[in-house]
């Protein structure tokens, strides 16, 4: 039973769904379509152009239809499922995993379950999944097309300055700023204030934020910081830096809205 109100994320390839759902003891997250908004031709005054928005992952699976997550615990999982075998001498499934593609070091038995979460995953790294079914005789399928997850690969690269303090710079050189881990998922930016993260599961290191001041749902990633599409708006937004080195705006927080023109606070 989900104790918060519910909010998803869901793309849809062509022909088969391929969902991210995020789970833990009191929080349940369920997909709602949205769409990609191109940003070629909108900028900040005085600002460089975003990149282009990186689609979902869209993924097709020759056997069975497994989607999978990123749950956001301390403890990284991944919480995979899939559409069962249509055939009657189908008796479980394995799942394979590994941190290459292709090459599989480890397997699980889960039975005849079509949802497991595999546990122990390290933050920062890829694992790469495929799922097989069994029959009692012990011939097994073909492997399930591969699913890739990088958990929380967002916050790679953030230095420890001490007292639960910790500061994150970009490889592009776009700087997420100061922050905390407060019972992570749930971290504090120093700008920001408190901010729940989980993995976009886009490959592309993507993480969507509960935003916590104005209650609405952001994805950004570490190519996009500081924009941000904020779900609740419908809207890009871009955070302002402040006059200070390595802070933006807060106490208000100001954003450019490029759907309205306009600058907004939140």
């Amino acid at each position: 039973m989900c104790t918060l109100k519910t909010r998803l994320f869901r793309q849809m390839d062509s022909r088969l769904p391929i969902m991210a759902r995020f789970e833990t003891a009191s929080a349940c997250w369920q997909p709602t379509c949205f769409s990609s908004r191109g940003m070629n031709d909108v900028v900040v005054p005085g600002q460089p152009r975003p990149n282009s928005w990186s689609g979902l992952i869209r993924v097709l699976l020759s056997v069975f239809c497994l989607s999978a997550c990123a749950v956001a615990t301390a403890q990284q999982s991944a919480s995979l499922s899939w559409a069962p075998s249509s055939d009657s001498i189908t008796v479980g499934y394995y799942i394979y995993y590994g941190g290459a593609s292709h090459t599989y070091t480890n397997k699980i038995d889960v039975g005849l379950n079509t949802n497991f979460v595999v546990s122990g995953l390290e933050p920062g790294n890829t694992y790469y999944f495929a799922v097989t079914s069994y029959t009692a005789d012990g011939v097994e399928s073909t492997p399930s097309g591969e699913l890739s997850l990088s958990p929380m690969q967002f916050l790679d690269g953030s230095v420890a300055l001490g007292n639960n303090v910790e500061f994150l710079k970009f490889a592009n050189g776009n700087v997420f700023g100061y922050y905390s881990p407060v019972g992570f998922p749930w971290i504090y930016h120093n700008d920001l204030g408190y901010e729940y993260l989980f993995d976009a599961a886009d490959g592309a290191g993507g993480v969507y934020f509960y935003d916590y001041a104005s209650g609405d749902f952001w994805y950004t990633g570490s190519t996009l910081f500081p924009y941000v599409y904020d779900f609740t708006l419908n809207a890009w937004l871009y955070y302002y830096h402040s006059s200070v080195p390595d802070h933006y705006t807060s106490n208000p927080r100001s954003f450019y809205n490029f759907s309205t023109d306009t600058k907004i606070t939140l």
